[in-house]
């Protein structure tokens, strides 16, 4: 761009007042003809004073474009400082805690939760364990029962051999099932050199388990020996054993082993067909037992009725006792009728547990012989 002469320097720095001086001298030799010098200055000055104006305001102006250009080119500084994001640093999980000690369940090889067993049978009972922990189970450990019933077992076990981590251990422990009926559970756990016990689950902290159902055994049958039984009726004494139902008048009692029951059903146990005699006085027919010895737990039970067709029968049914020369005693009877059903009855004879008794199977009728022939099926004592 172009740029205009500046005035000299002299002029530039002129003031107005300097100015209007020189205009003043010069009207003072001013001449009468023409215009007046002190017009003339008067001109002069306001022109010159015109100029250095405008030059002032274009030197302002040429100030303020290269200020602007300036600016324009340079690098604009920011009126904040950014700061960079800083990245959230992520929670490091921490690593899963392995416990020194601790096992996990791997299947029962034998005698499952629940499983059925006779009255003192010998079992033996094992768990397959896996060893989850950072420590390996030495000789040093044991396998002790921290609750429930031992069922004859010792109460701690060493181990037979060391179980590394991640390697699986099959424990056994030989017990023998309770005499009584019902059901037990021992609760059992691993012990380590220093005492500390662990187990399974969260932690270690559980137990494993053996629960067996003991069921009833029969420890005596009354049909089995019932020809041991001393058998009479009201007019005979002794009746024979075993009779036949051509006995009917003086009363009989045989063994059947797949007997009828009065709904037709057939019975896959063995029962007593019996009779009493033909008596007047209403018949009667009993058997007395050698003594036995009563247990604590032992029940009696047996399943009582009428023979399939017998449709007069009219029967009661009685369970009797007695202890050494003592008098004899009704535990409980039944009435029993033809009405094509069956029924289940038991005793419990805790009360005479102890004492050597003598029990007695009688039945009395109520009608005729020949119409009144009953069953014992499976009497017998359970423990």
């Amino acid at each position: 761009m172009k740029r205009t002469s500046k005035p000299p320097k002299m002029i530039r720095t002129l003031s107005f007042g300097a100015l209007l001086a020189v205009a003043f001298i010069l009207s003072a030799c001013q001449t009468s003809s023409g215009p007046s010098v002190q017009d003339q200055a008067v001109t002069y000055a306001a022109q010159t004073l015109q100029a250095v104006q405008v030059q002032q305001t274009l030197s302002a102006l040429e100030t303020q474009i290269a200020q602007t250009t300036q600016m324009a080119n340079a690098t604009p500084t920011p009126t904040a400082t950014s700061v960079p994001a800083t990245a959230t640093a992520q929670p490091t999980a921490e690593p899963t805690k392995t416990n020194c000690n601790q096992a996990e369940f791997i299947k029962d090889l034998s005698y499952v939760d629940g499983t059925t067993v006779s009255a003192g049978d010998a079992i033996t009972k094992t768990w397959r364990l896996k060893n989850i922990g950072s420590c390996a189970w030495t000789t040093d450990y044991d396998l002790v029962l921290v609750d429930g019933q031992s069922m004859g077992a010792p109460k701690r076990i060493g181990l037979s051999t060391s179980v590394k981590p991640g390697e699986t251990v099959d424990l056994s422990v030989l017990m023998e099932a309770p005499a009584k009926a019902g059901t037990y559970q021992g609760y059992w756990m691993l012990e380590d050199a220093n005492g500390n016990r662990f187990g399974i689950g969260d932690g270690g902290k559980g137990s494993f388990w053996v629960k067996i159902v003991v069921a009833q055994r029969v420890v005596y049958n009354f049909v089995d020996n019932y020809c041991d039984a001393d058998w009479s009726s009201y007019n005979t004494d002794p009746l024979p054993c075993p009779g036949t139902e051509n006995d009917n008048i003086t009363g009989f009692v045989y063994k059947v082993n797949k007997p009828t029951r009065e709904n037709g059903a057939a019975e896959d146990e063995a029962a007593l067909y019996i009779s009493p005699d033909n008596s007047s006085e209403n018949g009667k027919i009993v058997g007395i037992y050698p003594p036995y010895e009563v247990k604590d737990g032992d029940v009696f039970k047996a399943v009582i009725g009428c023979q399939h067709g017998a449709d007069k029968c009219n029967l009661t049914f009685e369970l009797r006792y007695r202890i050494g020369s003592g008098s004899v005693k009704t535990l409980a009877s039944w009435r029993e009728i033809y009405e094509e059903k069956m029924n289940s009855v038991s005793v419990d004879l805790s009360s005479l547990a102890g004492e050597k008794v003598t029990f007695y199977l009688r039945v009395l009728n109520y009608q005729t012989a020949a119409e009144n022939i009953g069953m014992w099926i499976q009497p017998r004592i359970l423990r």
